[in-house]
């Protein structure tokens, strides 16, 4: 039989109270339980969830708001009679003790002679599928809008401690939730008299280069709250660095705003840990010691944004999207610093692969139409920067978003750099889809660097880029740029102070790709 109940779920929630770490100069915030009051009568679930993060002086409160879903499993003699139901809060009469307590309602099937054994966590998934032993989990693609910490609702994960032999139509059930995850909450700060800066992006890694996890998966039927979360190799996503992404924060001198990141819990007390935050204006990096990521528990660090990250034509690049000098072995080089900085500071420079793509790649494509692409009616154009191109990036955009289209499905000197991704890199900084042909006067400016470009890749074992024409993402306008159908060239770069030469596509010329990318 289905009955419509309604399950009144009463929240008190802990609110990860303070205690201190010694000697690591890190806050670190206790989880306490909170208890849900389960009374069994009537109707559905709601709207999407969100949870609010209220601020106390030594805590960071977890409040419920309207829409706030749990996802439950109830078994009976190991069968599934309810599958990862939902239970929302309705409305706002709902909450109740300053948003610590909520009622949460949905709908049940039961039978008088059951008894069920309950499971639940927080937030709902509706992929979690209807194996409690296996609900997927995350931490990456989060993503901070403004100065808030509503994206945690997402990622702050509570599981239920299973509750055992409930009788159909129990009043009054405890469920006691605790946090699965760690908080990370970086306090990251413009000093007075600096200029102001919008912040990019927030990266947490392995100064060692090891893979960290960003995902497992959840067991809700163990009583052991250590053993829930798998992270092992087979029920884990492993990536160089986990990448939280930053919109809309700008920071003006003397401001802050609070970062805060849900983290896989990790025992790194014995590793470096570094924090790299990205800006309009720069890269600041931070390197942490001694860092204990537990479950439930919230670590607090100031990041000052103080000290730029250099960056020097001839380091080495890697496929954590950090760099440096003197090569560290321990990490995935995939390319050298051909080109540093950009006026404004809005990006950091370029970095070339530490391979072509290819020993040849023959530039014949017959009749295609490309309007996007500037043109350059001449080489001295180029040079003299009246129709300078430095738009690699964006001719790869519009070509790899057209790419099974009549005139770019053929041109595979831009989507050869486009599918590029160095071995064994699959995320990050260093992935496929991130590479991309160089514009001619990205490609031609190596030639003033080419010393400390060849030293580099010569150390590390990469090919030389010397006495070679590559090819561009740059077309050389023969006069046809307004002709609907049109055979048009392409400039080609060769490296040791030579100008750029219009190379045809249709000519059955070989050259190679080098590709790049910008960081």
């Amino acid at each position: 039989m289905k009955n419509k109940n309604m399950i009144y779920a009463l929240l008190l929630v802990g609110a990860f109270a303070s205690c201190q770490k010694d000697n690591l100069g890190i806050n670190t915030q206790e989880d306490t339980a909170g208890k849900v009051n389960f009374k069994l009568t009537a109707t559905n679930g709601g709207p999407t969830f969100r949870t609010g993060y209220s601020e106390g002086e030594d805590k960071l409160a977890v409040t419920w708001l309207t829409g706030d879903k749990i996802g439950l499993f109830s078994v009976v003699d190991n069968e599934a009679k309810n599958a990862n139901a939902t239970f929302s809060i309705k409305e706002d009469a709902d909450i109740t003790n300053s948003g610590k307590s909520a009622v949460f309602s949905g709908e049940l099937s039961q039978s008088a002679d059951w008894d069920m054994n309950f499971y639940a966590y927080y937030p709902y998934n509706a992929s979690a599928g209807t194996d409690p032993t296996k609900i997927p989990v995350s931490v990456a693609e989060q993503v901070i809008d403004g100065k808030e910490s509503t994206h945690l609702a997402t990622y702050d994960v509570m599981v239920a401690d299973p509750l055992t032999a409930v009788q159909a139509g129990a009043e009054d059930t405890n469920l006691d939730f605790k946090h699965v995850m760690a908080i990370a909450d970086f306090t990251i700060s413009l000093p007075t008299g600096a200029e102001t800066q919008e912040v990019k992006e927030i990266k947490i890694l392995r100064a060692d280069g090891t893979s960290i996890p960003t995902g497992g998966t959840l067991n809700i039927t163990t009583a052991d709250a250590s053993d829930r979360l798998k992270v092992t190799a087979a029920e884990t996503n492993q990536s160089v660095a986990q990448i939280t992404t930053v919109q809309n924060v700008s920071l003006a001198a003397g401001e802050s705003f609070q970062a805060r990141v849900a983290v896989i819990p990790a025992d790194w007390t014995d590793k470096t840990v570094s924090v790299v935050v990205t800006t309009d204006k720069g890269t600041y990096q931070f390197d942490k010691t001694g860092m204990l990521l537990e479950a439930g528990k919230r670590y607090t660090s100031t990041l000052a944004l103080e000290n730029k990250l250099a960056v020097n034509i001839g380091d080495y690049y890697y496929a954590d999207g950090t760099w440096s000098t003197v090569q560290n072995t321990a990490k995935k080089t995939v390319g050298i610093v051909v080109y540093a900085g950009q006026e404004g500071g809005a990006i950091n420079g370029f970095v070339a692969s530490l391979q072509d793509v290819n020993n040849g790649l023959n530039g014949k494509i017959y009749q295609f139409k490309i309007p996007e692409l500037p043109g350059a009616s001449s080489a001295n154009n180029i040079l003299s920067g009246t129709q300078a191109d430095w738009a690699g990036q964006s001719h790869a955009q519009i070509v790899a978003a057209k790419r099974t289209e009549d005139g770019y499905k053929d041109m595979n000197f831009i989507l050869q750099s486009v599918d590029y991704a160095p071995e064994g890199v699959t995320n990050g900084p260093a992935a496929q889809g991130k590479w991309y042909t160089p514009a001619v006067n990205q490609l031609y400016s190596l030639n003033n660097h080419t010393e400390n470009i060849e030293a580099s890749l010569t150390a590390i074992g990469g090919a030389s880029m010397i006495e070679k024409s590559y090819w561009t993402s740059t077309e050389y306008n023969t006069g046809n740029a307004s002709s609907s159908l049109t055979t048009r060239n392409v400039f080609t770069v060769t490296l040791a102070n030579i100008s750029p030469v219009g190379a045809t596509r249709a000519d059955n010329k070989v050259n190679p790709l080098r590709p790049f990318l910008t960081f």
